[in-house]
């Protein structure tokens, strides 16, 4: 930890998570994990069809990315994005269930 950084703990039952989805163009090549979900071009038309006029007109995956948020009253604010959607998605399913049994354990 460097010197005058501030630390600061969080109720677990305080904490929300979020998850959502977005997608981002990835021409230099994508994760080996990340799920592609449609493809666009170099150059493409209006309507997003390739543009035949160019003859090196390469496709370029559109890959789905997860996006996990962090959030409690107390001011934490953190997001994440991860390339594999699913271990995501579980991992928010888990902290509900985690924080629900923690609830029910303090009753």
């Amino acid at each position: 930890m460097r010197r005058g950084a501030e630390v600061g703990l969080t109720d677990l039952l305080e904490l929300s998570g979020s998850m959502g989805a977005t997608r981002f163009a990835e021409p230099d090549g994508h994760p080996y994990d990340a799920e592609v979900v449609a493809t666009t071009w170099v150059y493409a038309n209006k309507d997003g069809s390739r543009d035949l006029r160019r003859r090196d007109n390469a496709p370029i995956p559109l890959v789905r990315y997860a996006e996990l948020a962090l959030q409690s009253p107390r001011g934490l604010r953190e997001a994440w994005m991860f390339s594999h959607f699913a271990p995501c998605e579980a991992f928010v399913k888990a902290l509900e269930a985690h924080k629900q049994a923690l609830a029910a354990s303090m009753t």
